[in-house]
């Protein structure tokens, strides 16, 4: 059995978050041309994939 240790974990959106809180822009955002638009296009694909489990367990 594992465990995960949340006080270990480490993502980018708290990093990102953290840093905008302290008027820093992360260097993840700078690094991606058009991100903005990346995050909707997973955003719509998660979108899609929620609803179409909606669908499968509401049969």
């Amino acid at each position: 059995m594992w465990r995960l240790e949340i006080e270990r974990v480490a993502c980018d959106v708290m990093e990102i978050v953290a840093d905008a809180e302290r008027g820093i822009v992360h260097p993840t955002l700078l690094a991606r041309e058009r991100l903005a638009d990346d995050i909707l296009d997973d955003l719509e694909g998660l979108i899609r994939r929620f609803r179409s489990g909606l669908r499968r367990r509401d049969r």
